[in-house]
């Protein structure tokens, strides 16, 4: 199946989108890419917090559809492009709903070759437990993980 984004008109059309990636199994690689890249350049869609929360639902869930991908590798750009925009966002009043973008993102690096992305895994995941418990403050990350069991079990 082959998704266009043309821009959204209203929130039965990114609902149903999100459906779609959730259930779908059909959903080719390159649709799934062009989604995000959408949701990614496309700021003047998310003009209100429902937009807003449906699209960090279907990022979190393209994420995983991409982990799944036997190409996983070809899509690291556009998961550091996500990771880098988390960075740049004021997600202070929607912690719990980045931090399953933070799962995520931690799952994919994890499958990933190299230190350097066990690294990436272990702050996404770090960044996820914050933001869990309720820590908006990036500072006081420490990007480590104490309990590796616990991290294992989560994703």
């Amino acid at each position: 199946m082959d998704i266009e984004c043309n821009g959204i008109r209203n929130e039965f059309q990114i609902e149903a989108l999100y459906y779609i990636i959730l259930y779908g199994v059909d959903i080719n690689e390159l649709s799934l890419e062009k989604l995000i890249i959408f949701f990614l350049n496309n700021k003047k869609q998310i003009n209100n917090f429902f937009y807003e929360q449906s699209d960090i639902k279907i990022i979190a869930q393209t994420i995983k559809k991409l982990h799944n991908s036997k190409e996983r590798l070809k899509f690291l750009p556009l998961i550091k492009r996500i990771h880098a925009s988390l960075n740049e966002k004021d997600i202070s009043y929607s912690t719990l709903s980045y931090s399953k973008i933070y799962l995520s993102l931690s799952l994919f690096y994890i499958e990933c070759e190299g230190e350097k992305y066990m690294e990436y895994a272990q702050r996404c995941f770090s960044r996820y437990k914050d933001l869990s418990a309720g820590l908006v403050d990036v500072e006081r990350n420490t990007g480590k993980i104490q309990d590796e069991k616990h991290f294992y079990a989560t994703l």
